[in-house]
């Protein structure tokens, strides 16, 4: 694990406050350019935040659709800002394309058709007080964005506790090194929610839609394509989950109001 100095610098600026000017220090995030090779091809390019290389390459091949199943993954060798993945593709038909993106503005997506056929459990219920209490933890948990402010968070969680999380400056990235993580640790989602802080788009939500995940809570807002594909795919989807305010916009039967959550 790369330590907090290696992924923030420390750089002089001027401050002005309250009509006066002082010279001091500050942190800011930095940025890494992360190339992706599959199969001797170079797919694309990250702009992302230094660390877990292995986990956003794999999240990223998965949660786009590249490729189908962890099993298809041979190998995986890092080269400075380069990782290396020999995979079996199910899918012979990928066109390479080299993309530079941070997915902050417009993320880099492959294979835009909806064909998600992931089975979810409908008898997975959380009570809200679990919902303000992941969401407390996983604010608790935001390091970096605490230091810097520049950088976006993902959890992956059960109904008792978080159990991944990661940060990045990209909340696409910092979605695909949470969920690379799980696939490359053998960590079920079937029995797992999302926990994001930045905006839910149509490709975040995609993205999650290729998992078993059953539920999507964001600290942010929430698009209109989101909401209709979260209803389409039976995800339960939440926004605005602020202290003890939480929006459901789909599939709200698996937020109920009880003392205990249930689990299957």
């Amino acid at each position: 694990m790369k330590r907090l100095d290696e992924k923030i610098q420390t750089l002089p600026i001027v401050r002005f406050r309250e009509g006066k000017q002082e010279e001091l220090t500050d942190l800011v995030i930095k940025e890494s350019v992360l190339s992706i090779f599959l199969n001797h091809h170079k797919l694309v390019s990250l702009i992302c935040s230094p660390d877990h290389y292995q986990y956003l390459a794999v999240g990223f091949l998965l949660s786009e659709g590249i490729i189908q199943s962890p099993a298809e993954i041979k190998s995986i060798t890092i080269e400075e800002s380069c990782v290396l993945i020999e995979a079996e593709l199910q899918n012979s038909t990928l066109e390479y394309a080299v993309t530079i993106a941070s997915g902050c503005g417009k993320g880099v997506t492959f294979h835009r058709a909806l064909e998600v056929k992931k089975e979810r459990h409908f008898d997975f219920l959380l009570s809200p007080e679990t919902v303000s209490r992941l969401m407390k933890e996983f604010e608790q948990s935001s390091h970096l964005f605490k230091i810097t402010g520049g950088v976006h968070a993902a959890a992956v969680a059960n109904n008792k506790e978080i159990l991944i999380f990661h940060e990045d400056l990209s909340r696409h990235n910092a979605l695909d090194k949470v969920l690379g993580e799980c696939w490359l640790e053998n960590i079920s989602l079937q029995d797992k929610i999302v926990l994001l802080s930045g905006r839910v788009s149509s490709e975040i939500l995609l993205k999650v839609a290729r998992t078993e995940i059953s539920v999507v809570i964001s600290h942010s807002a929430v698009t209109n394509l989101a909401v209709e594909l979260a209803e389409k795919v039976g995800i339960t989807l939440l926004g605005f989950a602020r202290g003890r305010r939480i929006n459901v916009y789909s599939h709200p039967q698996r937020i109920r109001n009880f003392s205990e959550d249930l689990t299957f």
